[in-house]
């Protein structure tokens, strides 16, 4: 999601990424990789920590405790599987990270930068379990 905030030295932020798979016919496995070094974050930005949510149908909930990361780098891989009774699979398939990330104090940053982080993810899809 294109989301913009204003940050400063010592600032924590954080971005979202949504896996959907809620319409495959098949299952699948994902891994996401999140390195600062590929952004334009001040040197010396890091990855706190990631939570997980996951849909349930009517809701989003957080799926069990927070992961501490406090790296410049987070890779995250997971298997979605298919149920044989299930035609496709449905909202319960979606899955939401979210990146926590501290900029590293004291820096000047100016207020009117654009910061970009780009995660690599790789989805691959299986006819058969």
């Amino acid at each position: 999601e294109d989301n913009t905030t204003n940050i400063d030295s010592g600032d924590e932020c954080y971005f979202d990424i949504i896996i959907n798979p809620s319409t495959t016919e098949v299952a699948i496995s994902y891994s996401i990789l999140v390195d600062l070094a590929e952004s334009n974050l001040p040197s010396g930005a890091k990855i706190l920590k990631y939570e997980k949510y996951v849909n349930t149908g009517a809701n989003e909930e957080l799926d069990g405790p927070e992961n501490i990361i406090n790296a410049e780098m987070v890779s995250i891989t997971e298997n979605v599987t298919l149920p044989e009774t299930q035609v496709a699979l449905n909202n319960s398939a979606i899955r939401r990270y979210r990146i926590f990330c501290k900029i590293p104090f004291p820096i000047d940053i100016d207020k009117d930068e654009d910061f970009t982080v780009t995660p690599r993810i790789t989805v691959k899809q299986y006819i058969n379990q």
